[in-house]
């Protein structure tokens, strides 16, 4: 059996829907009328990712995303400090 519902009433009534999938109801969720996804309980034995490197790998695995070679970017040098306002003000003064 399945349940067809719009964005905006899945939003508003998330936990309901997500009772009716675990019972093993499928629900439709529509967006104006066009189907854009189905929610159904999840295999059992399922268990969440522990951490957000562990769903990237599962992902990876899975040939859905691919990982980056794991550069890190280096923060940008501080150069020297300026006084702004001196500049201004002595630049102010040359021109005078």
């Amino acid at each position: 059996m399945s349940t067809t519902v719009g964005v905006r009433e899945l939003k508003s009534g998330l936990s309901r829907y997500l009772r009716l999938a675990a019972g093993g109801e499928s629900i439709i969720v529509c967006d104006h009328g066009r189907p854009l996804a189905i929610l159904s309980a999840a295999p059992d034995g399922t268990k969440p990712p522990e951490s957000a490197a562990e769903h990237l790998a599962g992902l990876a695995a899975r040939g859905l995303v691919v990982l980056g070679v794991g550069r890190k970017r280096r923060s940008p040098r501080k150069g020297p400090r300026l006084d702004l306002s001196g500049a201004i003000r002595d630049d102010r003064a040359e021109r005078q």
